[in-house]
This record gives structure tokens, C-alpha cells and sequence, in this order.
């Protein structure tokens, strides 16, 4: 499943390959070479083509690590196979994605791609819709709005 087609069939074997550094010149740029991702996994915003869009990339772990250290299974969570490209908006957008119930832990490596795939379609769709509604808000202009001092808190 795109992206993960791109993923060398070695990375499988190399648990926590992937350390050090910062996203931009570190472990992100490390998943970017392997892989030849440049654009955001979730959006597909190019994170290569400006500095700015260069600075604004980050690394997603599709399946999120704190579900799978409290369900106690994480032997690929940390792998480079469960990472993914992608833009500080979607990575924003995604941070703490409800699982839900837990999965069954799975058994083999395959299992764990067929979990992954299914968790980052959820993904994809979830940051896609929310870029929706940001777009919306965006196009209301809402910094040109008056503020209504009725509406604001009072201490």
C-alpha cells in the first residue's frame, strides 16, 4: 500500500533504525532517502520544493506508539515500516488518533502491515477532512472579523 511500497523489504529486520538528530536532519531525513518520500503522506503537500515547507516536515508513526506500549506489543511501532513523511498540520491534525479498542497484537510482521495500512487509511481520510474544515475557517478571513467584547471570558 502506498507509501509503505517504497519501503525496502530490509527495513522489516531493523527495529529502531531510525535515531537521532532532528526530523529535518536527522532520523526524518534518514526515512526520506530510504524511502524517496517527499511529499506529506496524509495531504501530499510537497515538504522539498521551498525552506518553508522544508521546515514544517515531520515523521508520523502511523500506528501510535503509546497504544501499542500500553497494549503491550510494540515491536515494530518504532520500526522505520510504521513511519511515515509528513507535514506539522496533518502530524497536528493526527496527534493522539483515537484507536479505539485495541487490536489484537499481532503475531508476525505482515499482520502488523495489514494494521498499519488500515490505521493509516483512517489516518489519511481523518487529516484530509480536517484539512476541509481549516480550509473553511481559512476562507472566512476570520482575522478581519470585529472581536465582540460580550463574547469574550471574564475573569
Amino acid at each position: 500500500m502506498e507509501p509503505f511500497d517504497s519501503y525496502p523489504e530490509w527495513l522489516k529486520d531493523r527495529p529502531r533504525c531510525l535515531t537521532g538528530g532532528s526530523c529535518r536532519t536527522g532520523y526524518g531525513l534518514i526515512l526520506q532517502r530510504i524511502t524517496h518520500q517527499t511529499r506529506c503522506a496524509y495531504c501530499g503537500m510537497s515538504l522539498v520544493d521551498t525552506y518553508d515547507h522544508w521546515l514544517h516536515m515531520t515523521v508520523d508513526h502511523v500506528i501510535p506508539g503509546y497504544m501499542a506500549k500500553r497494549e503491550g506489543w510494540g515491536k515494530w511501532v518504532d520500526n522505520a515500516n510504521n513511519m511515515v513523511i509528513c507535514c506539522s498540520a496533518c502530524n497536528g491534525f493526527l496527534n493522539r488518533f483515537p484507536m479505539g479498542t485495541a487490536p489484537q497484537a499481532p503475531t508476525s510482521f505482515e499482520e502488523f502491515a495489514a494494521l498499519r495500512d488500515s490505521v493509516f487509511c483512517q489516518k489519511r481520510a481523518q487529516a484530509r477532512a480536517r484539512h476541509e474544515r481549516e480550509r473553511g475557517a481559512f476562507d472566512g478571513k476570520p482575522w478581519e472579523k470585529e472581536v465582540d467584547p460580550s463574547t469574550l471570558p471574564r475573569r
